[in-house]
Order: C-alpha cells, then sequence, then structure tokens
C-alpha cells in the first residue's frame, strides 16, 4: 500500500501531558485499518493481528508537527473537591505529529482464515473511513497511484540490502548504510506494538525493539532469509 496524509498521529503507548507520536504505523495501526476496511469488530482485530505479516518503508517521513493546547477544569461539573480545582483547573497538552508523510505498506498472510482477495477489495472499498492513527488524521490514497493497494506475488529468498524498518536482531548484523536521498534520518532503535495480551483494562501492548530509517539502504554482513515484492526485498513480522 502507498498511504499518504496530511497529518499522521500513531500515539507512543504512555500516559502523559506530552502526546508523542511513532514516526510511522505500527502493525497494530495497520491491522486496525484493515479491519475498519474489512468492518471487524473490536475483537476480531485483536484476534487476527498475530495472523498477519508486516513490513514498511518510510519513503518520506514528512516534517514534525507540533501542537499546544490548554485544558481547563469544568467548575460546575468537575468530580473532584474545591482545593484540587482551584490547583488543577487547567494544564496543556502537547501533541506531536507527523506533517505530509509517505509510506509504503508491506503485508501478507499464509492463515487460511485470511482472504486477502477481500482484504485487497475492502481497501480500496473500505466500509469505514480509514485514518492514519486518530480519527483527525484522515488517510488517503497516493494519488501518484490510483490503484494505492496492490495484490502482488511474493517470493521467500535471501536478501543483505534493506530499505525496510528491520528487527533490532537483523539491523545489529550490519555491514554499512548508504544513504538513497539528501533528506535522511539516521537509524534509531525503538519499541513498536506489535500485538496485545489481555482484554480490558488487562489488556497490554506486546513490543518489539526495531530499527526505522529513511534515505538510507543498509547492508547486512551476511543475507537473511526475506520476502521479494517484486524485486523490492521486505522483513516482514
Amino acid at each position: 500500500m502507498s498511504i499518504v496524509g496530511i497529518f499522521s498521529f500513531f500515539r507512543v503507548p504512555y500516559n502523559s501531558l506530552l502526546m508523542d507520536s511513532y514516526l510511522f504505523p505500527p502493525k497494530t495501526t495497520i491491522v486496525g485499518m484493515i479491519g475498519a476496511a474489512m468492518g471487524w469488530n473490536e475483537e476480531r482485530v485483536l484476534d487476527d493481528i498475530d495472523k498477519f505479516k508486516y513490513g514498511l518503508i518510510i519513503k518520506n517521513p514528512g516534517e514534525r508537527a507540533i501542537e499546544t493546547a490548554t485544558i481547563f477544569g469544568n467548575l460546575e461539573y468537575t468530580p473532584y473537591p474545591i482545593t484540587k480545582i482551584m490547583n488543577y483547573k487547567s494544564y496543556p497538552i502537547t501533541k506531536i505529529m507527523n506533517y505530509k508523510p509517505f509510506y509504503e505498506v508491506y503485508i501478507a498472510s499464509d492463515n487460511k482464515d485470511l482472504n486477502i482477495d477481500k482484504i485487497y477489495d475492502a481497501l480500496n472499498d473500505p466500509k469505514f473511513t480509514l485514518y492514519l492513527g486518530d480519527s483527525e488524521s484522515l488517510f488517503y490514497a497516493d494519488f501518484k497511484h490510483p490503484k494505492f493497494c496492490e495484490k502482488i506475488e511474493i517470493n521467500k529468498d535471501f536478501g543483505n540490502e534493506f530499505e525496510c524498518i528491520l528487527p533490532s536482531e537483523i539491523y545489529n548484523k550490519k555491514e554499512r548504510i548508504e544513504m538513497t536521498t539528501k533528506k535522511v534520518i539516521p537509524p534509531t532503535e525503538i519499541k513498536i506494538p506489535i500485538n496485545f495480551t489481555g482484554k480490558g483494562k488487562n489488556r497490554k501492548c506486546v513490543l518489539k525493539n526495531v530499527f526505522y530509517y529513511s534515505g538510507i539502504k543498509v547492508k547486512l554482513k551476511e543475507s537473511v532469509e526475506t520476502y521479494y515484492y517484486g524485486k523490492q526485498p521486505v522483513c516482514l513480522f
């Protein structure tokens, strides 16, 4: 999928007055987008996350936009005692978003419960509105590629040069990196959600260490097993 938007916001999962965003959509967000296109309920989405394989290239990270707002307490309806109201009647919240990003997202599945043909059709004609993270960040197809979502026969082979985000255990086998564009984001290691455990208030993220970057090609010391979408090697997880 070629994905663009005016804004994207993929909140880093912690509670804070700083609402930070990942630079790209993690696996959980992409499967949630597929679920919205298919009309799945929340439980179906959560059950099916692990049935997908996911990979992503940050083609253009865009710019970081920062928005700060002051939240005022409601003196009439707040449940807190008056002494607490006087001390905490307003507070600032800062939100960091991605402005005009461009991603290439790759998905695959060998699970018989998933019908890739139906998913493809749904992404081109979704049942619910698709978002790039939160409901203020609308998704739309890349106008330069009207068929933003393509079905491609993939092959499993070995490769040692990647532009996609890489699990840390693979990235750490690197030999060197090469710039492919003038606009570069250097390799950075973070934890991203790839699944969930538990239900309701007990639900927790399953996190995975990955390296993300843009405008860079990573060459490994040795070839690793990977997937090829045409000539494009992509590490799926």
